[in-house]
């Protein structure tokens, strides 16, 4: 399927904000702002949610360069040098979209900083799906294999700590510590197709 006909693409919109004078660290009425870049989920700094263009539950794509797509499940900004793409006509739940990132991210290694990866050129490129006898997207068959992917992983995990005598290991005080910042950074709801995770 040709990308531009089945995502919606979000631009950066007009903002002061600059990416050097902007905190690195999650803030209180800050929200992850998006870049291009390889790395953090492709989030580069926090920019501040009042006046922003607040998106969530979508895929993050870099447009200057050779980053890859991220799916973001939670509140996010465009700041510059990348779009935002959600799926036309269904609201798309996480398995979902990190199955059409692995996709999108197929045909984004094609592009480098010389050959730059914009919703022009990228909108052309074509994916392949998996397809229902009645001609539609066959995200149940999706989430069926996202779901066994994972659980085939978490089996491998525990095969491999139980070999390496790690499946018992009791974290330090500062591992907890830290578990225990990230446990309440997070407030964690049910619902929506979103994943379930927001800040």
């Amino acid at each position: 399927m040709q990308l531009g006909g089945i995502f919606e693409v979000f631009k950066p919109t007009k903002h002061s904000h600059q990416k050097r004078l902007l905190p690195t660290e999650p803030k209180e009425g800050y929200i992850p702002a998006i870049t291009c870049t390889t790395q953090n989920n492709g989030i580069a700094c926090y920019m501040p949610k009042e006046g922003a263009l607040v998106l969530e539950n979508m895929i993050s794509v870099g447009a200057n360069g050779d980053a890859p797509a991220f799916y973001q499940p939670r509140e996010f900004a465009l700041l510059q040098d990348c779009y935002a793409l959600k799926f036309k006509g269904k609201e798309l739940n996480r398995l979902q979209y990190l199955f059409l990132v692995v996709c999108l991210n197929k045909v984004l290694a094609k592009f480098n900083w010389n050959n730059k990866s914009g919703w022009a050129k990228v909108s052309q490129e074509k994916i392949l799906l998996p397809f229902a006898k009645n001609g539609e997207i066959a995200f149940e068959v999706i989430e069926v294999f996202i779901r066994e992917l994972q659980a085939e992983r978490l089996r491998e995990l525990q095969a491999y700590l139980k070999v390496t005598g790690l499946e018992d290991t009791m974290l330090t005080p500062e591992e907890a510590h830290a578990l225990n910042i990230f446990t309440n950074y997070f407030v964690w709801k049910s619902g929506g197709g979103g994943g379930g995770e927001t800040f």
